[in-house]
């Protein structure tokens, strides 16, 4: 890729690799799309906070005029709005194309509040916390809310359209969504079949879990769990970590060292008797998934309240690379279900909303516009009437 965007300051200093590798692979990739602008990365994960960067889930960015010189202002600037918003659509194009099972990203331009209030209209900030945390001042699919404009008078922008905002399970390709990783996650799922004698809805309800926990797909992914060192598929945290570490050795980053270490804590610790014996008498893949949740990962309740859609969503999809429908069946079917057509919901949606079909998107520029065509190819879908 060329025009990669360059990881400086804290980013560089505090380790990047302790950020979502999903997140750092997105804004690479976007950074291709905005040829004019140096793209930096300058602060990821942060020790000691509470929020997504403590997480390592989040980042921030600046761009950089190559012709000025410049940095373009990258906070709370009404004039700057729409220079950082098509970087950011690049971005999200990019995780619908690379990414498409990843948990939501969001884009800090898109959060609520008035000028002066910490965090809003935050076009440095990048996370994919979208999947439990709303951006309440503006959408993908339609840019800034318009109470957040009049708060940020002149700001220009403008939304993708309903696609990309549209739910993965209602969009064409849906059944191809599953496709990231499937060949490693059919290995774990066999793996972990064999090692445990469950079933594909345990399997996959396993999976679902861990693709969530470890922000994709990542076994080899550490991060900072407040304030305690956290890695692998599960989140494995603190002397649980340290025990997989112990298991696997230097190999312990192995996704079957991994599935390996699962099958141990299961067989041999107590306090998962219940969710092994769970995981072994079958059921759907929606009441295994709440059982895995609730019975080995623990999250917060909160946590756990705003994750288990996602949670469910990632165990069906892993149900459906085992051949399964991933839905209420106790040993799966052979096929995915039909997905409806898209444009007619985004039609529907519309019209519930009483709004319109965008009617400015020739105006994105052509390399941005292509990207975004060819998100849509990749969805089956097609640009709103009024866009084309």
């Amino acid at each position: 890729m060329s025009n990669l965007a360059e990881i400086v300051g804290n980013a560089k200093a505090r380790d990047i690799k302790k950020v979502n590798p999903t997140l750092v692979d997105l804004i690479q990739r976007a950074a291709a799309h905005v040829p004019d602008y140096k793209v930096e990365i300058f602060s990821g994960f942060r020790p000691g906070d509470s929020r997504q960067h403590g997480k390592g889930n989040a980042l921030d960015v600046r761009l950089i005029d190559k012709a000025s010189g410049k940095e373009v202002p990258n906070y709370q600037n009404a004039g700057a709005f729409r220079t950082y918003e098509k970087f950011a659509q690049a971005v999200k194009a990019e995780q619908e194309l690379q990414h498409p099972e990843s948990p939501g990203l969001r884009w800090g331009g898109y959060f609520s509040g008035k000028k002066g209030k910490y965090g809003a209209t935050d076009l440095m900030h990048f996370d994919m916390a979208g999947d439990h945390i709303p951006m309440a001042g503006g959408s993908w699919e339609e840019g800034l809310t318009p109470k957040q404009k009049r708060l940020f008078p002149g700001a220009e922008s403008q939304g993708l359209g309903a696609s990309f905002g549209a739910p993965r399970e209602k969009s064409a390709n849906y059944a191809k969504s599953a496709v990231a990783n499937a060949p490693e996650k059919a290995r774990f799922m066999s793996r972990l079949q064999d090692s445990l004698g469950i079933g594909k809805e345990a399997a996959s309800a396993i999976t679902g879990n861990l693709v969530m926990e470890s922000g994709g797909w990542n076994p080899g992914r550490e991060w900072m769990d407040v304030g305690k060192p956290s890695g692998g598929l599960a989140s494995w945290r603190a002397e649980r970590l340290d025990a997989l570490k112990a298991f696997g050795g230097k190999n312990w980053k192995n996704q079957d060292v991994q599935a390996d270490f699962i099958a141990h804590e299961l067989k041999n610790k107590p306090e998962y008797a219940k969710t092994y014996a769970a995981m072994k008498a079958g059921g759907t893949v929606p009441v295994l998934t709440r059982a895995w949740m609730e019975g080995f990962e623990r999250p917060a309740k909160k946590a756990a309240a705003d994750s288990i859609a996602l949670r469910t969503q990632h165990a069906q999809d892993a149900m459906r690379i085992l051949g399964g429908e991933g839905r209420d069946t106790l040993r799966g079917g052979t096929s995915a279900p039909k997905a409806p057509d898209l444009n007619a919901l985004i039609t529907e949606v519309r019209k519930a909303r009483g709004t319109k079909a965008p009617s400015a998107e020739a105006a994105v520029e052509p390399d941005l516009n292509a990207l975004i065509a060819e998100v849509r190819k990749a969805r089956g879908t097609k640009a709103p009437e009024a866009a084309r």
